[in-house]
């Protein structure tokens, strides 16, 4: 094929609990509708207006509205909408949440990532009280099992599956407890443990590589708004999402 056929879909990796079917709080449709009007009057652009939309039953999916050749844009979304570090610290709360992660994690582990993690710890906190609420509510809101141990096709009972699930649940134990901490020194509002839980498994599913070209940093770690929930293979074909202009960070279909 020499592009993608018209109204080609991009499915989410995400499923609508089926507690959560029918009434205000399991209403997909609206969710979606909140986020495209959101994502269009930021200047979110889509090939032939494309929008999330519901697919079959309890999935949504990322339509085009026409043939998208082969790079060709896809989406282009205003760089003000990539939710990534220097969105955070526009809030000086959070600008507090991430000094006192850097000190944490620099007093308790000696670990060269020290950035990484404050960064993960201010990106958590800023999908907990500060992202856009068309952005949230459009996200997952429960997840089967913990996200990456699916990923590792390990058999259930077998030892490396029982070694890999108690270190997932201590790296999100721990996790949440220095989100927490964070929060509460930030003078952030108290919400409840299964939200931090959340957000971490929203962080490790979501959260996208954003290349900057022509930069001294060469990648940024955000949420970027439809890109992160698209569908996506790890190989080298897949498209990436890159900051093209000043303005925009723009996502293409594979050349291959």
């Amino acid at each position: 094929m020499d592009g993608l056929s018209d109204l080609a879909w991009y499915y989410l990796s995400w499923e609508i609990p089926s507690e959560e079917e029918g009434g205000e709080e399991g209403d997909l449709e609206g969710r979606l509708e909140r986020l495209n009007e959101w994502f269009e009057a930021g200047g979110g652009r889509g090939a032939g207006r494309a929008k999330m939309m519901s697919v079959q039953r309890r999935r949504a999916g990322l339509v085009a509205g026409k043939t998208v050749p082969r790079g060709g844009a896809y989406l282009e979304i205003p760089w003000e909408m990539v939710m990534g570090r220097a969105k955070a610290l526009e809030w000086p709360e959070l600008q507090r949440v991430y000094e006192r992660a850097y000190e944490l994690v620099t007093r308790h582990n000696d670990r060269d990532d020290r950035d990484v993690a404050s960064l993960n710890v201010l990106l958590c906190c800023y999908l907990l009280f500060r992202a856009p609420a068309p952005y949230v509510e459009a996200l997952p809101r429960s997840f089967d099992g913990h996200p990456l141990l699916r990923q590792l096709k390990l058999e259930d009972d077998g030892t490396a599956w029982s070694a890999a699930r108690r270190e997932a649940r201590a790296s999100l134990r721990s996790f949440v407890v220095l989100c927490r901490c964070c929060a509460r020194d930030a003078d952030l509002p108290e919400v409840p443990r299964a939200r931090y839980v959340w957000a971490y498994l929203i962080w490790t599913t979501r959260l996208i590589t954003v290349s900057l070209p022509d930069t001294p940093q060469s990648a940024e770690l955000a949420f970027v708004p439809l890109v992160d929930m698209t569908n996506c293979r790890a190989n080298g074909d897949c498209s990436r999402t890159v900051k093209e202009s000043d303005d925009f960070a723009v996502i293409r279909t594979s050349e291959a």
